[in-house]
C-alpha cells in the first residue's frame, strides 16, 4: 500500500484517505485535556481536531470533540463572544451527528448515542429555538438510553473527612430562555463547570453548597447520587486553612486506622500534595478507590478528589487490583484539572467572618 505523509501525526492511505491512528489519537486526547485545564482553547480544539482526523472511524472522538465544543459555546457566551459562541455550536452539532451515525448500528455505544441526541436537543431548544426539533432529538435520546435524572444529593461518600454534614441543595437542570434571538444560549444552558471528564467517565454537577465551613461540589454519573453511586469527582474549598501535606497525612492516618491501604502518598512543594488508598466496607461487600489532591488557590486550601466503588464478594482483591491499574492515572488527571469558583467562596468566607461575633 502506498502511503503519503500529510500534516504531522497523520498518514494518507493510497486512496487519500487518513489511515487510522488509535494510538496517535489518545495522546491528542490527553493534550486536548491539559490544554483545556491549562485555558487555551485554540490548542484544545487543534487537539481534538487531530484526535478525529487520526481516528475517524470512532465515534468517541467525535462525541469528545462535540462534548468539548458545547461546553466552550456556553463558555464564549458567557465571555459575550457571540460568532465564537455560534460557530462553536454549529461545529458541535457536526460532531455530534457523526458520532451518533457512527455508534448507532453498535448496542453497546447506546449511551454515547442517547447522550449526543440530549447535547443536540440542548442546542435546538436553547440556541436554534426550535422546540419541536428539540422535543423530538430529546425523545431520541429516551428511546435510545432512557430518561435523564439529576437527583439531590443528600449523603456523603463512604470516606470523606470527618465532621462533614450530609446536606446540599439541589440543583436543577433548566435551560434559560435567551433576551435576544441572535444571542446563543445563556451559560445555565450547557455548563463547562457542570459537566466533566474524570476516570473515563461523564460525570454532572448533582449538589454544591457550604457544610460546616467546607465549600463542596459533587460529581456523579448520569443516573446516580450520594445514596448510589459508582464514581463521584468532588471539589472541596476548605475555611479553616491546613497545609497540603498535613491534610494529606490526617486523611492517610484515617484510611489505615479505618483498615484500609494506602497505595501512595505524595508531599510535593508547600502548595500541593497527593494521595491514594483503599477502603474496605466488609459488611457492605463494597469497597472504594480514592484519589486526592490537595493545592493552596487564593489562600485556601482545595481539596480534589476521585473515587470509584467495587462490589461484591471479591471486593478486596479487585478494588486494590484497580487502585494499582488506574490510581495513577487519575492522580494525573487531578493534576491538571483546575479548581472551579474558589473566588467565591473566598468572598463568601470572608463575608461570613465579618459577621461572627
Amino acid at each position: 500500500m502506498v502511503c503519503l505523509l500529510t500534516l504531522p501525526g497523520i498518514v494518507l492511505g493510497a486512496t487519500g484517505e487518513p489511515l487510522p491512528d488509535p494510538a496517535g489519537a489518545d495522546q491528542w486526547e490527553a493534550k486536548a485535556t491539559e490544554r483545556w485545564q491549562q485555558g487555551d482553547v485554540a490548542g484544545t480544539r487543534e487537539a481534538h481536531e487531530r484526535a478525529v482526523a487520526l481516528d475517524p472511524g470512532n465515534p468517541v472522538r467525535a462525541y469528545r470533540f462535540g462534548e468539548w465544543l458545547c461546553q466552550e459555546g456556553a463558555a464564549a457566551t458567557a465571555r459575550g463572544e457571540v460568532a465564537g459562541a455560534a460557530e462553536a455550536f454549529a461545529e458541535a452539532e457536526r460532531q455530534l451527528t457523526a458520532a451518533i451515525r457512527l455508534a448507532e448500528p453498535d448496542p453497546a455505544q447506546s449511551e454515547l448515542v442517547g447522550e449526543s441526541y440530549r447535547m443536540l436537543g440542548d442546542i435546538a431548544g436553547s440556541v436554534r429555538r426550535d422546540r419541536e426539533r428539540a422535543k423530538r432529538l430529546h425523545a431520541d435520546a429516551q428511546r435510545v438510553s432512557g430518561p435523564e435524572t439529576v437527583v439531590p444529593t443528600t449523603g456523603a461518600p463512604l470516606f470523606g473527612p470527618v465532621g462533614e454534614a450530609a446536606q446540599a441543595r439541589r440543583v436543577e437542570r433548566t435551560v434559560a430562555e435567551p433576551a435576544n434571538e441572535n444571542l446563543p444560549p445563556p451559560v445555565k444552558a450547557i455548563d463547562a463547570a457542570n459537566v466533566i471528564q474524570m476516570g473515563g467517565r461523564r460525570l454532572r454537577l448533582a449538589s454544591e453548597g457550604d457544610r460546616e465551613g467546607v465549600r463542596v461540589r459533587e460529581y456523579y454519573p448520569v443516573g446516580e447520587s450520594a445514596e448510589e453511586w459508582e464514581a463521584i469527582f468532588a471539589q472541596r474549598i476548605h475555611r479553616q486553612f491546613l497545609a497540603p501535606r498535613d491534610y494529606a497525612n490526617r486523611l492517610s492516618d484515617q484510611a489505615a486506622g479505618a483498615g484500609g491501604r494506602v497505595i501512595s502518598a505524595v508531599s510535593g512543594p508547600e502548595e500541593s500534595a497527593s494521595l491514594a488508598f483503599v477502603i474496605h466496607a466488609p459488611e457492605m461487600a463494597l469497597s472504594e478507590v480514592n484519589v486526592w489532591r490537595f493545592v493552596v488557590r487564593d489562600g485556601f486550601l482545595v481539596s480534589l478528589q476521585y473515587a470509584e466503588r467495587v462490589r461484591g464478594t471479591d471486593h478486596v482483591a479487585q478494588s486494590e487490583a484497580l487502585a494499582r491499574r488506574k490510581s495513577a492515572g487519575w492522580l494525573r488527571e487531578l493534576s491538571v484539572r483546575r479548581p472551579v469558583g474558589v473566588g467565591d467562596a473566598a468572598a463568601r468566607f470572608a463575608a461570613t467572618a465579618a459577621e461572627e461575633p
